[in-house]
């Protein structure tokens, strides 16, 4: 599932719920990255998130498109 707070003003923070156990769940991540989708555009908000993975990556450019997405590597 996907979750959104409010943590300050125009500040939000997702937390997307996509894996079971240590496995990540694709289908799982499609599902909230279209949440994310649909809470963000109308926001005109920019997506920020640490690196994932090189599939990942491809999938947050591909679903979150039209959105600023930020992907950090630490």
């Amino acid at each position: 599932g996907a979750q959104f707070l409010e943590v300050g003003p125009q500040l939000w923070v997702a937390h997307l719920l996509a894996r079971r156990g240590e496995s990540l769940r694709y289908g799982a991540l499609e599902t909230c990255l279209d949440k994310l989708q649909g809470f963000a555009r109308p926001r005109a908000a920019s997506v920020h998130t640490a690196s994932q993975g090189e599939r990942v990556e491809r999938l947050l450019r591909k679903m979150l498109v039209g959105l600023e997405v930020f992907v950090y590597d630490f």
